[in-house]
């Protein structure tokens, strides 16, 4: 496989492009709602915490909000996936090969994951290489979501050290934190998920596909399935 082969059948051309701010928001929100949030600011990337050290959520009005300002406003955030219910609402891979090799290893995955009907989506990653993402329809186990994804990389012989989630359960901890594609204030060029012509996909046109080609747990164990029988 080839670059040519990245995000096969993952947009097609009749999405609307006229949402309005507060719609892509919401949508956006949505898709990566469930988890713990994260700051990154000039002190690096790190847990966002309440004053009495509890983590602040990725999810209801507030997250929303906060989306907000990460998209149109000064104030860049990421999202830790794994839930106090050891669930996640998305997983992935973060490839850090580069950006030429990162692309022909997530046109792979996202050959595999289409086998199985799942949509595999490419943001290039802020400094070099990509994350491979995918969005599942809902809370999901996490345990689940990190043996599919592992039998992704297995099957398409792809690097599988930086999975998310990373681990299984919510008792070790936050697991692994991804900083947030389309932020005003991200490198030009960078944090964008891209087509199969490795253009720049709007952020209103990817929102909409990325919320119709979300993936269903069932279709994660078919995945999943297949390590089980190659291990």
């Amino acid at each position: 496989l080839n670059c040519s082969t990245l995000c096969m059948n993952r947009c097609r051309r009749n999405w609307r492009f006229d949402m309005r701010p507060s719609d892509v928001t919401l949508a956006f929100a949505k898709l990566w709602a469930g988890g713990r949030l994260a700051t990154d600011g000039t002190d690096g990337f790190r847990p966002s915490k309440h004053t009495d050290g509890t983590p602040r959520l990725a999810q209801g009005p507030r997250f929303t909000a906060i989306v907000r300002t990460h998209l149109y406003g000064h104030e860049p955030i990421g999202v830790y996936p794994l839930t106090d219910n050891d669930t996640v609402g998305w997983c992935g891979v973060d490839l850090d090969e580069g950006d030429h090799d990162s692309i022909i290893h997530a046109a792979n995955l996202a050959e595999v994951a289409a086998h199985f009907g799942i949509t595999a989506w490419t943001e290039l990653s802020r400094s070099k290489g990509c994350h491979c993402l995918i969005f599942l329809t809902e809370q999901t186990s996490a345990a689940l979501a990190r043996l599919a994804m592992k039998a992704a990389c297995q099957i398409a012989d792809a690097p599988s050290l930086e999975v998310y989630p990373k681990q299984v359960t919510a008792d070790g901890g936050w697991g692994n934190g991804l900083r947030l594609p389309y932020g005003r204030l991200r490198p030009p060029g960078r944090q964008v998920v891209i087509t199969d012509t490795l253009q720049e996909m709007p952020v209103d046109q990817w929102v909409q596909a990325a919320t119709a080609k979300r993936t269903t747990p069932p279709q994660l164990e078919a995945l999943a399935a297949v390590h089980a029988i190659s291990s």
